[in-house]
């Protein structure tokens, strides 16, 4: 089975002529267009106002039939799977790096606003004055210091991690559907990419 997208064809006929080349050993138009009508079942192929029917862009189906070459317009199920896993994956993956940053942004706002206050002038002239101050003021600057390296070193592990599982999304798609050329596809029926 492989997949496509619809492109807004006006009838079965013209969608079956698109997916299929249809030689004198192959299956009849109307065996193709029945075939295909089945394997889609859940779309009305067989209207009369196909294009006002389904909407452009819906995945269709498309059955795989012996004498009737695809004329590479659709693309193998496992490498449309493994697309939409990694378009899924890899968009969770940068809400998750979204959150972080957000996080990351605000704390670091936190620390920055409390910095200031520390070193205000009024803190400094007071600390002056006072060794209890001076030395409270002195222990803040040392814990925002201690929280800004922590906080970098967060970062750095939310980066790595998120880079890992980038790379473990990468592996899983390319175990479902190998990479082109690791299957030995060639030239003009070549599907590597979207189906389209």
């Amino acid at each position: 089975m492989r997949v496509t997208r619809f492109h807004g064809e006006a009838s079965l006929k013209e969608l079956v002529a698109r997916l299929y080349n249809l030689g004198p050993d192959g299956p009849t138009p109307t065996a193709a267009a029945t075939a295909l009508a089945e394997a889609n079942r859940h779309l009305p192929l067989r209207s009369r106002s196909l294009a006002a029917s389904v909407p452009e862009g819906t995945m269709l189906a498309v059955p795989e039939l012996s004498g009737a070459a695809d004329v590479a317009s659709s693309a193998p199920v496992p490498g449309a799977a493994a697309r939409v896993i990694q378009a899924r994956a890899t968009a969770l993956l940068d809400r998750v790096a979204a959150d972080f940053q957000a996080t990351s942004r605000r704390d670091a706002d936190e620390l920055t606003a409390l910095a200031t206050l520390v070193e205000s002038r009024q803190w400094k002239a007071a600390a002056k004055k006072d060794n209890t101050i001076a030395a409270a003021v002195k222990q803040v600057g040392a814990a925002i210091d201690d929280r800004r390296a922590r906080l970098d070193a967060v970062d750095g592990v939310h980066r790595r991690t998120l880079e890992h599982a980038r790379r473990a999304v990468d592996r899983l798609a390319g175990s479902v559907a190998p990479a082109p050329e690791a299957r030995g596809a060639t030239g003009a029926g070549g599907v590597a990419g979207a189906p389209d």
